[in-house]
């Protein structure tokens, strides 16, 4: 008992010399650990995700996987993501999802659902290097890797 008195008032004791440091870890600004960023038009920054992506398309219900090549293009917290099928640098622009950013990643997106423009969400990982979006109502995701 004498033991587990002593050990815990130690732990007690030591706690505030820990706290500190686990806290200026946490408490670091997103906006510095942001490889590829631009400004917020409220301040801030977020994640600067022009350029060329490869992608994993799946599809739940019809089992289906599409690896291809997508162009992700942004005017300051809007961005697009137009479909290239392959490597090569074609005019023809499809869109197939756009949306907006936030300073806590992706605030609205939406997919391209035959000829209507159907709701999804989004969350932006690795640093801003991969994107993961979700199509509840086909039942897919839509994963990017930067290149």
């Amino acid at each position: 008992m004498k033991r587990v008195v002593i050990v815990s008032l130690l732990l007690l004791g030591l706690a505030p010399l820990f706290v500190p440091t686990a806290y200026s870890q946490m408490a670091k600004p997103a906006e510095l650990e942001k490889q590829d960023s631009v400004a917020h038009s409220e301040g801030g920054v977020i994640y600067d995700l022009n350029g060329r992506w490869d992608a994993l398309y799946e599809l739940w219900d019809v089992r289906k996987t599409l690896k291809t090549v997508f162009d992700i293009r942004q005017k300051g917290n809007h961005f697009v993501i137009i479909k290239r099928g392959d490597d090569s640098d074609r005019s023809d622009d499809e869109e197939v999802f756009r949306g907006e950013l936030g300073k806590d990643g992706i605030t609205k997106a939406e997919f391209k659902n035959d000829l209507l423009w159907d709701k999804a969400t989004g969350v932006v990982t690795q640093n801003g290097n991969m994107i993961m979006l979700y199509m509840e109502s086909l039942q897919g995701t839509l994963t990017l890797w930067r290149r």
